[in-house]
């Protein structure tokens, strides 16, 4: 039975994410960095946990994977902080959140594969 990994891994991962933004909190500062961080630090574990270790057993994955990259990521709030972005006529800091964010996620899955492969 999975679900209590998930459940577990979820809490803490929403906790993680909640830190995060009190953490890096500055008011007026314009730029989403509290989501980027969480965005980054989920592709880092998740990526170590689907390509650096091999032999980690399957509950696990569920604990870390689903559940606390799950929890501590989210597209939702990407996407609108992104959508405020735009309405709030924040162009060049919309197209640089977009394109860090995908690049530095991207970026991160690639060099824990470069890692783990040799």
């Amino acid at each position: 039975m999975i679900w209590p990994y998930l459940f577990v891994g979820g809490g803490i991962g929403a906790v993680l994410r909640y830190s995060i933004s009190l953490v890096t909190h500055k008011p007026g500062s314009g730029f989403p960095l509290a989501t980027l961080l969480a965005n980054l630090l989920a592709c880092l574990i998740l990526s170590i946990v689907v390509i650096g270790i091999k032999d980690l057993d399957p509950r696990v994955k569920y604990l870390l994977g689903s559940g606390l990259c799950g929890g501590l990521s989210t597209f939702s709030t990407f996407s609108l902080e992104t959508f405020d972005l735009i309405l709030n006529g924040q162009y060049l800091i919309c197209l640089s959140y977009i394109i860090v964010s995908l690049v530095c996620c991207f970026l991160i899955f690639y060099g824990v594969w470069i890692l783990f492969s040799v």
